[in-house]
């Protein structure tokens, strides 16, 4: 995925970040079904991102007060805020199969 993303980030940082947000749940598809490979679970994630990009953008958007404050903070406040945001995602991704009864196999 990081590779993937690394060449889309080579194009200009829009398609990098649009290219970011639809690769977004691959781990969680992993996570999900251990037995798929990695490329398959980008593919999944590409289908389960559309028409969710712009969600998932202004969620990670509502963050970054939270971020800049744990860096202000000399990194102590991150300690919080990091598995917070992971925690989020998370359930923005349980959001999605949930809603759009999305099977992931």
């Amino acid at each position: 995925m990081g590779i993937f993303i690394f060449l889309w980030f080579l194009l200009l940082i829009i398609p990098g970040f649009i290219a970011l947000l639809k690769y977004s749940m691959a781990f969680y598809i992993m996570r999900d079904n251990p037995e798929i490979g990695p490329l398959e679970a980008i593919s999944q994630s590409i289908e389960m991102m559309d028409g969710h990009k712009m969600r998932l953008f202004v969620l990670v958007l509502s963050f970054i007060g939270w971020f800049l404050l744990g860096i202000i903070t000399f990194g102590i406040g991150l300690i919080w805020v990091i598995p917070y945001y992971r925690t989020t995602i998370a359930n923005f991704y349980q959001d999605l199969i949930g809603n759009e009864n999305y099977s992931v196999e």
